[in-house]
């Protein structure tokens, strides 16, 4: 499912319109980045929680040409889902 069936659906889901939808679902995204900008996490009760988590930098071995990369330190959004939901989709 893409975004536009996505909010097609939720549309009809919520009996509003299809505009509306996409200004909710634009101010969550909104929303959800400025929490972990932040630095907080995002909990959603039987759903899941976001993070942002900070990889530390590593040295990469590439097999091909034997050679060392230093891959820089970066930030990365993490999803984990809650075991409800797991149990719920099956």
């Amino acid at each position: 499912m893409n975004k536009n069936q996505f909010i097609n659906y939720l549309s009809k889901r919520l009996n509003t319109t299809i505009k509306n939808t996409q200004n909710y679902l634009n101010e969550t995204k909104l929303l959800i980045i400025d929490i972990l900008q932040k630095g907080e996490k995002l909990c959603l009760r039987d759903f899941g929680n976001f993070a942002l988590v900070e990889k530390n930098e590593r040295i990469y071995f590439n097999p091909q040409t034997h050679g060392k990369i230093l891959v820089p330190a970066k930030k990365m959004i993490v999803f984990r889902q809650s075991k409800r939901l797991i149990v719920m989709i099956g």
